[in-house]
């Protein structure tokens, strides 16, 4: 990912192209399909195992840095990966996942039971749709941008562990656009900023 100067030597990658999205690995909560937001939800073994597989593929892209949100699922999925990089992970607030608020622990099902208008609007509007004790989604996304921008310019390469939503916002967002259908952020994947699968 670092570019190369005429005379052979490497110059310091500035720019998006220089930063790689991975998506924490599998909790209990994503197996159950249960909104996690804010909660400090711990991976499962099939989640450290996932990190594992993550830091392997990683290594080949040769990432200087690592940041990550705070939150354990995501610490713990960079603390896994930067152990076999001989990096230590930077935690920075504004990668965390959107705050759902009241709806922290719940699956759809139990949404559409209790909230089932509010579900609606914001799978049909959530651009303009704000969590129920929660985060207004257009903060949400606009805080993942501004923190992509500064580690552009912190330069990389680097990769950048996160959350599946705020991940999508932010993706979605340097695609040019959001499409008609919500792209679908798999635990322990790795991603180009508009939301192209890494291998």
């Amino acid at each position: 990912m670092a570019t190369t100067a005429p005379d052979g030597e490497a110059q310091a990658p500035t720019g998006p192209r220089d930063i790689l999205l991975a998506r924490h690995g599998e909790t209990d909560h994503n197996v159950e399909r249960r909104f996690q937001g804010r909660k400090q939800v711990p991976l499962n073994d099939n989640g450290r195992r996932q990190a594992a597989e993550l830091a392997v593929r990683v290594e080949a892209h040769g990432p200087r840095v690592i940041w990550t949100s705070p939150l354990i699922r995501a610490s713990e999925t960079a603390r896994i990966v930067g152990e076999r990089l001989g990096l230590v992970p930077i935690e920075d607030e504004r990668l965390a996942e959107v705050d759902v608020g009241d709806w922290t622990d719940l699956r759809t099902p139990d949404i559409e039971a209790r909230d089932g208008g509010l579900l609606a609007t914001w799978r049909a509007d959530e651009e303009r749709f704000t969590f129920p004790g929660g985060e207004a989604v257009a903060n949400a996304r606009q805080r993942g941008l501004e923190a992509l921008g500064d580690i552009a310019a912190a330069g990389g390469p680097a990769l950048v562990v996160s959350h599946g939503m705020l991940m999508r916002l932010v993706m979605e967002a340097m695609a040019g656009g959001v499409p008609g259908e919500r792209m679908r952020i798999g635990n322990g994947l790795l991603y180009a900023v508009d939301g192209t699968p890494v291998s």
